[in-house]
């Protein structure tokens, strides 16, 4: 109306989308409002075009894309979890079978107690025992740390020694492959109040992954830094076929592996990493890898010298 206010600014020329209540509902509309001269005094022009319609199929558009992704992720995650469905029934038969299978020939008196067979034998059964344990705990760690029910006992450690034992528990492993593992431990890393448990469990991830990808006859690095603000480093660098950055991204996402299907020559149920970067969060700190193909890998946590006992939440 001539000479009252419109209750709002609107920029000139420039479209303004406003709502107006009428009693078959509310309408969208675009408003625009042109300054002009009129009988040499100042005016404007005000045009309003209805766009209720076009809103309307904007609107369908716009929810029609984000179902269309939704359920694109859906379907993904999906197949990522119905794969790792597959590969962990093929992880956890392999060492029930040699269990079962060992233990069945001991049962029977096939194999004497005073045979050499006999202990050879219970150690296979021992070492698949031990293998079937750890894939269950990297199953239910994995759940209790997305739940927030993970539990942590730092005390005073010896960082070192705790690195020396991870490396002894897979001397087997390395010396089957004739891979040497070199330590480079930063000895001024003496105050460290950490979980020894979790700290064993995430160099053993990354330690068992850099002796399964190395060439024989290699070497696998471990060593540990000390970092600015109250933390320090661990790092394990290996000489395998090394990652693209584009595989590099799903690392450390559950259900997800490198090898798949016929293609995959190595075990594991894709869990480690994962398993190894909520941990790591967990207690305030990061994970990251450094690689490329043909020249290896390095793979990193950064951690506080005094972890919390409590999880951090996300």
């Amino acid at each position: 109306l001539q000479g009252e206010s419109l209750g709002f600014s609107v920029a000139d020329n420039v479209p303004a989308e406003i709502r107006i209540a009428r009693a078959d509902g509310e309408r969208v509309c675009e408003m625009r409002i042109v300054r002009m001269e009129w009988n040499d005094e100042r005016a404007y022009l005000a045009s309003v075009r209805d766009i209720t319609e076009r809103k309307r199929a904007e609107d369908l558009q716009a929810r029609s894309v984000e179902l269309e992704f939704e359920n694109r992720r859906i379907q993904e995650a999906s197949r990522l979890k119905s794969a790792f469905l597959a590969n962990m029934s093929h992880e956890l038969r392999t060492p029930l079978n040699a269990i079962i299978g060992f233990s069945e020939l001991l049962y029977d008196g096939m194999i004497s107690p005073s045979s050499p067979q006999y202990r050879t034998f219970i150690g296979h059964i021992q070492s698949s025992g031990k293998h079937l344990l750890q894939l269950i705990n990297d199953v239910l760690d994995l759940s209790k740390v997305e739940a927030g029910k993970v539990v942590f006992t730092p005390e005073p450690v010896d960082l070192g020694r705790l690195v020396s034992e991870v490396c002894a528990s897979l001397g087997a492993l390395a010396a089957q492959k004739r891979l040497l593992l070199q330590v480079d431990h930063d000895e001024s890393l003496v105050d460290v109040q950490l979980d020894p448990g979790r700290f064993k469990q995430i160099l053993y991830n990354y330690l068992s992954n850099a002796l399964k990808f190395s060439p024989e006859e290699g070497v696998v690095h471990i060593r540990t830094r000390s970092e600015v603000g109250g933390m320090f480093r661990l790092d394990v660098r290996d000489q395998g076929p090394g990652i693209s950055l584009a595989d590099q991204g799903r690392l450390f996402k559950e259900f997800q592996q490198l090898e798949a299907g016929v293609n995959k020559r190595h075990g594991g149920t894709g869990l480690g990493l994962a398993l190894t970067k909520r941990l790591v969060e967990a207690q305030g700190g990061s994970v990251g890898v450094k690689s490329a193909v043909g020249q290896g890998s390095e793979f990193y946590a950064v951690l506080p010298r005094h972890a919390p006992q409590e999880p951090l939440n996300d």
